[in-house]
């Protein structure tokens, strides 16, 4: 639409859209941003479907969301968002096995990390005629290895050449959308990060404690 814009072109063809208001979305991880995107699914009317190792009570009570187990969602959604931490049990928690449970017009997006979703698996739908309803994507599998890496690189193995390969031809395709990872990259967020490094620096050298670990565990001096 913006390309046809800048080209003077203002036809409608190939423009047309769909209503929130009623559709189905599947969150995958309701965490802090899963939970979020509950909320903002709820003001649209939307039905709410949810995967997650642990319920939120709260999302149930106030949005109405209904855990289901990960095959349900991917079956039953007109959208599927993923909202988890890569570790090795969501190392293709999405995959090209149970991709094709997706509804054929459903559309696939992942603001996680790349390799929870199959690269593989989203290059299969796509040349299948599935995800008709779009793939958006933050971050990709094998980032380091797309076009310009492999200019660069000598000695690339089969296997980083075909996901490179693969990274390539998501990225041109039409009903694609791949943002640069940078989502979080607002003026706001960057002042609240400041911040919350600042409290952590000084609750560590005043009260010889850490607010915010990682790890989880608590540091003491």
């Amino acid at each position: 639409m913006i390309k046809n814009v800048d080209k003077g072109i203002f036809s409608r063809e190939g423009l047309m859209g769909i209503d929130l208001m009623g559709k189905t979305i599947g969150i995958i991880g309701t965490g802090r941003i899963g939970s979020h995107v509950a909320r903002i699914a709820h003001g649209f009317g939307m039905k709410i479907l949810a995967y997650d190792r642990s319920k939120k009570p709260h999302l149930v009570e106030k949005y109405g969301v209904e855990y289901v187990g990960l095959e349900d969602l991917l079956r039953n959604s007109d959208i599927v968002t993923v909202h988890l931490p890569y570790t090795k049990s969501t190392k293709y928690l999405i995959n090209r096995f149970n991709i094709k449970l997706m509804k054929l017009d459903s559309m696939l997006i992942n603001t996680s990390r790349g390799a929870v979703v199959e690269l593989e698996a989203i290059v299969e739908s796509l040349r299948e005629g599935r995800l008709t309803g779009g793939v958006a994507i933050d971050t990709v599998e094998a980032e380091e290895v797309l076009e310009e890496e492999i200019l660069k690189k000598e000695n690339l193995s089969v296997a980083k050449l075909e996901k490179a390969m693969n990274a390539f031809y998501v990225l041109h395709e039409d009903n694609v959308i791949i943002s640069p990872h940078c989502a979080y990259y607002t003026k706001d967020a960057l002042r609240r990060i400041l911040d919350i490094t600042i409290d952590n620096i000084y609750s560590f050298v005043m009260e010889k404690e850490a607010k915010n670990v990682v790890s989880g565990k608590r540091v003491n001096s």
